[in-house]
């Protein structure tokens, strides 16, 4: 549904709140030797700083290929000059760009910048490149240049395939194992028994929701979890446990026996 013409600022697009998902897909690889599936950014922190107009955001990025290869670092990105009109990209153009707005399934103000650049110079075929600049999520992009490029390495894509922000969520989330092998979501609980304090780890190390119910089905510990993580059971008295391990398509559980 289009809404005619929009400029959204940096401030606008990059505007990230701790506990914010964002995922993406390269539905072609943006690098033939690393050629990563999918990439998600999970916001850890956010640090505004009105005198320098500039903000700072931790954030986890996993960058995952199916069926079990991934990479996941922990990175501090800066945003600046927040007033201003966020960048379309990075490429110059000879013939100019066309500016179009819609909104997207989610109902996010979407601002797609279409290119028709010459690949060489000024005088070569054109190619198309379209760069997405989605509200409170960033920026996306779609690249195509058949004319120098006839392999798959200059037809490259990153779009959004989920938005969580706050409680609204947009898209499948689909970078789990999980989702792409349901058999290998697993944990495993260390030491069981316990005394107090336990390890759970994970076989993804995504985005679940870690519940513990006594024997009575009263929840009594629930906690978003993206890694490995230790619960203190001191709190809780002795008895046994079921320990639920849940994301989106599905739900696991384990027995936790506490001794006091």
């Amino acid at each position: 549904m289009g809404l005619g013409q929009i400029n959204l600022t940096n401030g606008q697009v990059y505007n990230y709140n701790t506990g914010d998902t964002i995922e993406g897909k390269f539905y072609t690889p943006w690098n033939v030797v690393n050629p990563y599936s999918y990439q998600t950014q999970i916001i850890l922190n956010k640090l505004t700083s009105i005198g320098n107009d500039t903000i700072f955001y931790t954030m986890k990025v996993i960058l995952y290929t199916s069926p079990s290869t991934y990479s996941i670092s922990t990175i501090i990105d800066t945003v600046t000059q927040l007033n201003n009109i966020a960048a379309q990209n990075n490429h110059t153009t000879c013939v100019g760009a066309k500016d179009s707005t819609y909104t997207d399934s989610c109902g996010n103000p979407v601002w797609a910048v279409v290119y028709n650049t010459p690949v060489i110079g000024c005088s070569g075929p054109p190619n198309l490149e379209r760069t997405y600049l989605v509200k409170g999520a960033g920026r996306f992009y779609r690249y195509d240049d058949m004319a120098a490029y006839p392999t798959i390495e200059g037809h490259q894509s990153f779009l959004p395939t989920y938005i969580s922000k706050g409680n609204i969520r947009c898209g499948k989330y689909v970078t789990s194992i999980a989702k792409i092998d349901p058999q290998s979501l697993s944990f495993k609980l260390y030491p069981n028994p316990t005394t107090g304090n336990f390890t759970v780890t994970l076989s993804s190390l995504l985005k679940h929701r870690l519940c513990i119910y006594d024997v009575n089905g009263k929840l009594v510990f629930d906690k978003i979890v993206y890694d490995n993580t230790m619960v203190d059971g001191n709190q809780l008295p002795g008895g046994i446990y079921n320990v639920c391990l849940m994301n989106e398509q599905m739900i696991i559980n384990q027995r936790l026996v506490i001794v006091k």
